[in-house]
């Protein structure tokens, strides 16, 4: 099956009923199902993404900084990471893949534990946190969720979570890993591209709204917790190319974009 859409491609990487369901036997062959295709088909996706995965790291690591920015990371920070956030960073295309494969490739730290969902907002990370913090992980990245921004049914509705909500949800977030003992950096999402967002059939079938305004509340209290957070929202304007037709998730370009901001912040966090 080589012929699938970028709209399929595009599901099977935000679609992961594992971190939301027990794993059961024969899990594989149901998601299959629902996504109209044979067990084969779905393996040979899975193989797609790893082989652009790869592509994408070996790339970033021929940039001028980033083999270096691997070894001090290698060498002065954590054994492990994970992450928590939506799907900008479940995605198996996205950053947090992008950024442990490029580790990985690169000879540096090997586990990475990727726990964002996505759909989720920042108060659905916070019963999340517990199982994440019974792991011995010890760095937790947070990128903040842009579906806090979210609006329903028309666009001049209320945001799905206010800016306060936001801010309370995060800071729980931060103290329940600092008071674990555990070393926790948040992110703020990338910006939206509003027109692409606004005249996408994917978003009008769920008559969902975006709304750059509503975002910057997200990222304002993002901002507000961390002294040291890193702020992406200008990182992928002006660049239609880091963006995927839904004016909000990410290509690969845009995923290398957040890598190259993130990759030597942590580096230079522990050395």
């Amino acid at each position: 099956m080589s012929d699938y859409s970028p709209e399929l491609l595009l599901l099977v990487r935000l679609v992961e009923p594992g971190k939301l369901l027990p794993p059961l036997p024969g899990a594989g062959h149901v998601l299959a199902t629902l996504l109209g295709m044979s067990p084969q088909d779905l393996a040979q996706i899975d193989k797609h993404i790893d082989q652009l995965l790869d592509a994408a790291a070996a790339a970033l690591l021929a940039q001028d900084g980033i083999q270096n920015a691997v070894n001090r990371l290698s060498s002065y920070g954590p054994s492990s990471m994970a992450a928590i956030g939506d799907s900008l960073t479940a995605d198996r295309l996205g950053w947090f893949a992008l950024l442990a494969r490029v580790c990985s490739l690169g000879g540096g730290m090997a586990t990475f534990v990727n726990a964002a969902c996505a759909g989720e907002t920042s108060v659905q990370l916070i019963p999340r946190v517990p199982a994440l913090l019974a792991t011995p992980v010890p760095l937790i990245l947070c990128m903040a969720p842009g579906n806090d921004a979210r609006r329903f049914g028309r666009p001049d509705a209320s945001p799905q979570i206010s800016g306060e909500e936001t801010s309370r949800a995060l800071a729980m977030v931060r103290e329940e890993c600092l008071t674990a003992g555990r070393d926790v950096l948040l992110i703020t999402p990338p910006g939206i591209d509003s027109v692409r967002a606004a005249a996408s059939p994917f978003w009008a079938s769920m008559a969902t709204f975006w709304d750059q305004g509503n975002l910057d509340h997200v990222c304002q209290a993002t901002l507000s917790l961390d002294a040291d957070a890193i702020d992406l929202r200008t990182i992928l304007v002006g660049e239609p190319a880091y963006r995927e037709a839904d004016g909000l998730h990410t290509t690969l370009a845009g995923a290398s974009q957040i890598v190259r901001s993130v990759l030597p912040r942590l580096a230079a966090r522990y050395s």
